[in-house]
């Protein structure tokens, strides 16, 4: 399956081949048409890919610029991305994530 690469970093270009192997062989398995990721390494993205289709009757492929209709999905991302944080504030959560980003209202 051909694939759409930006890869700015030497320092994941190691990880990389068995990184692909692994979406690959993830796809063929789960039946995924298409997807498209991104390494975010010390908040700098050292590496974006696209896989396959995002309309398989039109032929049309994933580019890095896709946008995906994720849902509710977001939600479970969010809350493994802050676990690490709660009890770090003086009231969790709530505060924590306000902390993290100037677009994070507080509670």
């Amino acid at each position: 399956m051909a694939s759409q690469s930006v890869a700015r970093s030497e320092s994941i270009a190691v990880f990389v081949p068995d990184l692909e192997r692994l979406i690959t062989e993830a796809m063929d398995e789960w039946k995924v048409p298409g997807l498209a990721f991104a390494v975010v390494q010390n908040r700098e993205v050292p590496l974006v890919r696209a896989y396959g289709f995002r309309d398989v009757e039109a032929g049309l492929m994933v580019t890095t610029d896709t946008q995906f209709l994720t849902g509710s999905v977001t939600k479970s991302f969010t809350a493994t991305g802050l676990a690490p944080f709660d009890g770090r504030a003086a009231h969790g959560l709530e505060e924590a994530g306000a902390g993290l980003h100037p677009g994070i209202p507080a509670a």
